[in-house]
């Protein structure tokens, strides 16, 4: 497998499906079967998990390569602010490419923003981004999917911000 090929040839092996957590990481490290690890926040369980795998890559000296394919802007600025305080994640260029690409509307008012090529850490509170949750799909859809678990019996509350945008609709459809 991936061991036997890093063996043959001097091309960095970049060690990417075969990763989901800390655990594979050791295991490739013991296997001397990658040069570097390739990892999304997502897939190994968020940003503990994340952390986990930068640890072991950190200890073992395995550079990490943060990915971010499929992501709206709210995860690429977490992602950034990951790759900012992990210098493990700094060894090797990581690949981000702009948020919300398959995604009909993102919920950022605000947008990551790049120099010279590369993405800025964004600077404010939480990650830096400003959320805008208005605009009728984002509403209809929020009230939609909380009045179907509602129906399905979960105990669900709804807060409708009065200084937003709210129509007579809006409050019909939550309190009948």
């Amino acid at each position: 497998g991936m061991a036997f090929v890093a063996a043959q040839v001097d091309t960095p092996i970049v060690a990417d499906e075969s990763v989901w957590n800390a655990r594979d990481v050791y295991r490739l490290y013991q296997m001397r079967a990658a040069d570097v690890i390739h990892m999304k926040l997502p897939k190994a369980g968020g940003i503990r998990g994340s952390q986990a795998v930068a640890t072991v890559c950190d200890t073992v000296g395995l550079p990490l390569q943060m990915g971010s394919l499929i992501m709206s802007e709210i995860g690429q600025a977490a992602l950034l602010h990951f790759i900012a305080a992990h210098p493990v994640c700094q060894r090797y260029r990581s690949k981000i490419r702009g948020g919300g690409l398959f995604l009909a509307r993102d919920v950022t008012a605000s947008m990551l923003r790049s120099e010279n090529g590369a993405f800025l850490v964004p600077r404010g509170p939480g990650v830096g981004l400003e959320i805008d949750m208005e605009g009728t799909p984002m509403v209809d859809w929020t009230v939609t999917q909380a009045l179907s678990l509602k129906a399905a019996g979960f105990p669900i509350t709804l807060a409708l911000q009065a200084y937003l945008d709210r129509t007579a609709a809006d409050l019909d459809r939550v309190l009948a």
